[in-house]
C-alpha cells in the first residue's frame, strides 16, 4: 500500500514538474515570438513543446541518477513512506502553475528544484532536529 501511495504521489509529482518546467522553458522563446511576430500558431508551440520534452528528457538521462543520489540519500535518506510527504512539493508546483492559469491566463514559473529539495530538507528537519541529531538521541 505505501509503495503504490509512494508511486502516485511520484506520478502527480513529474506531472506538475512537467507542466511547470515545459512552460518555464518555451515561455522565453513565445515572447520572443509574440514580441516580433505575433502569436506563435498552434503547431510551432506544439514543435517548441515537443522540443522542450525532449531536451528535458535527456538532460534526466544524463544527470537525473545523480540529483537523485544527491536529494534522495545525501541530504536525507529518503525510505518509500518518507518519499510521500518529500513528493508534497508537487502539490506546489501544480498550484502556482494551475492557479494562476485559471485567474490570469498564464502560470506563475517557479524553481522546482527549489521546491523538491525544501521539501526533502524539510522531511530531515521533522525528522532529525535542527542539530542533526535524532528525535531520540535528544530525549
Amino acid at each position: 500500500m505505501v509503495k503504490a501511495l509512494a508511486i502516485s504521489t511520484l506520478i502527480f509529482t513529474a506531472y506538475s514538474f512537467g507542466a511547470n518546467d515545459i512552460a518555464n522553458a518555451i515561455g522565453v522563446y513565445v515572447a520572443s515570438l509574440l514580441a516580433r511576430y505575433g502569436l506563435p500558431d498552434t503547431q510551432t508551440r506544439l514543435l517548441l513543446t515537443a522540443y522542450a520534452v525532449l531536451v528535458i528528457a535527456l538532460g534526466g538521462f544524463i544527470a537525473g541518477r545523480k540529483v537523485v543520489e544527491t536529494i534522495g540519500f545525501r541530504i536525507t535518506r529518503l525510505t518509500p513512506l518518507l518519499s510521500i510527504p518529500a513528493n508534497t512539493d508537487g502539490i506546489t508546483v501544480w498550484l502556482f502553475t494551475t492557479v494562476p492559469y485559471i485567474l490570469f491566463g498564464y502560470g506563475m514559473p517557479i524553481s522546482t528544484t527549489y521546491a523538491a529539495v525544501g521539501a526533502v530538507i524539510g522531511i530531515r528537519l521533522a525528522r532529525y532536529g535542527r542539530n542533526g541529531l535524532s528525535i531520540k538521541q535528544l530525549s
